[in-house]
């Protein structure tokens, strides 16, 4: 299992998000909890993770704070999200980045349209 309900890591030790029951069709949503590892292996997860809440919410809180290396495919997917979040009136922001994840925010440009900053 690649991801898991509950904050519970999956059998594979890896957890991609954790979220619970059904908090994404709340007004006021608990945050998903990114992986310490966002590579390419858990882009596909990620993907398909993302697109679920989105159905239910278009306003999406990211915990990064547990993020220690992140791929650049990962990043984009996040971006992706974030815009398809706005086209529905919503937003995907990422609360608590790791240093990790804010430096790759930074240094890709995407800071500004994950973290709400003007970085």
């Amino acid at each position: 299992m690649l991801f898991s309900r509950g904050g519970l890591p999956g059998e594979s030790g890896r957890l991609i998000v954790s979220m619970g029951g059904d908090s994404m069709r709340s007004s006021s949503p608990e945050p998903i909890l990114l992986s310490s590892t966002l590579d390419l292996l858990a882009s596909a997860p990620l993907q398909a993770l993302l697109r679920e809440a989105l159905s239910g919410n278009p306003v999406l809180e990211l915990d990064g704070s547990k993020v220690d290396r992140v791929s650049t495919a990962c990043l984009q997917l996040l971006l992706s999200a974030a815009a398809t979040a706005r086209r529905s009136g919503g937003s995907v922001v990422v609360k608590v980045p790791s240093p990790a994840l804010h430096q790759a925010l930074v240094d890709l440009d995407f800071a500004k349209d994950l973290l709400g900053l003007g970085v």
